[in-house]
């Protein structure tokens, strides 16, 4: 599942698999194909390049996650495959992570690398790690 969207190239607010997705756009499209979705760039809300903070945006597009892929966040700090993890980064942009089955291995779109498979390390303690009640489609 994970590895059929590796070496995608990252292109903002696009969502074509080996083509081009930026972090959500992939995560987006990675839960549509696990929950056998179709899935269009269409249905994302666009993140605005005028804006420093979309908060607005980034509270659509967890209320679509929570809804499309009945993902409900959870306190505990353990991960499993398939969890998200949405952590902050520099400038309070955001950034997401998918849990690989891999141990300590995430998958997620990095800018200048595209999707990838890598360690994960979260320096800035604010996180939220999210997980579909429908979890045994991975398990």
């Amino acid at each position: 599942m994970y590895v059929s969207w590796k070496g995608t190239p990252y292109f903002k607010d696009q969502l074509c698999k080996n083509r081009a997705c930026d972090c959500v756009t992939f995560a987006y499209g990675f839960y549509c194909d696990l929950f056998n979705f179709p899935f269009s760039e269409n249905e994302l809300p666009r993140f605005s390049i005028k804006q420093r903070t979309n908060s607005r945006i980034t509270y659509e597009l967890m209320t679509l996650f929570k809804t499309k892929f009945s993902l409900e966040s959870v306190e505990s700090m353990n991960v499993f495959p398939g969890d998200l993890i949405a952590a902050r980064t520099r400038d309070n942009l955001g950034h997401v992570f998918i849990v690989s089955t891999e141990k300590n291995m995430v998958y997620h779109c990095d800018r200048y690398a595209g999707v990838i498979c890598s360690g994960f390390a979260c320096v800035n303690p604010i996180c939220r790690i999210f997980r579909s009640t429908k979890r045994e489609l991975w398990v």
